[in-house]
């Protein structure tokens, strides 16, 4: 590599061989890949963090991931402060597709339905408005997911961080989410 632009590349691509080397040997080097300062490293531990079931057996990796979550939503960099809205929907979309007997009371224990409201609702108050508007309507889903019936609709308007929500046969306005049956 010539090009001193892309000398990083090889440790970044260095990381992402030994996550993928340690496939299935445990969760120790994902967490700590959760301080990559690659945010695409970042994203494969995430991931794969979500998805082992001797970190959702742990009770080290919801403290851990909730720590680096807070740390990311309270970042100076408004990418990481996004990222770590767009980890809490990944964690809580697996959590509504597991199948009824394989649910946790509180969602997955690598982090519970009420931490992820938690940070969630924290991260309404980002300085940045996108920001704030998006941890405001992936709330608002969360909610809707959680206390919703099948047929209900919810429309959310983030720049007014406000909701309506409609019963089955009422007012019927496309762009809402609707709750499905399960």
């Amino acid at each position: 590599m010539q090009d001193s632009s892309q000398a990083g590349l090889i440790g970044d691509v260095e990381q992402f061989l030994a996550l993928e080397s340690a496939a299935g040997s445990g969760f120790e080097l994902y967490l700590k890949a959760l301080d990559s300062t690659v945010p695409w490293v970042r994203l494969i531990a995430i991931q794969r963090l979500s998805e082992s079931e001797a970190c959702n057996a742990s009770a080290v990796c919801p403290q851990r991931f909730s720590a680096v979550v807070r740390r990311q939503i309270e970042s100076n960099v408004p990418n990481e402060r996004l990222e770590a809205i767009t980890w809490l929907n990944w964690i809580e979309s697996l959590s509504q597709m597991g199948l009824p007997q394989e649910r946790h009371p509180d969602g997955l224990p690598v982090l519970p339905d009420s931490e992820i409201r938690k940070l969630l609702s924290s991260a309404i108050a980002d300085r940045n408005v996108y920001i704030g508007d998006v941890a405001f309507e992936r709330r608002e889903m969360f909610d809707f997911h959680r206390a919703g019936k099948a047929g209900e609709r919810m429309q959310v308007v983030p720049a007014l961080r406000k909701s309506v929500h409609w019963l089955p046969g009422q007012h019927d306005y496309s762009g809402q989410h609707e709750l499905l049956p399960a």
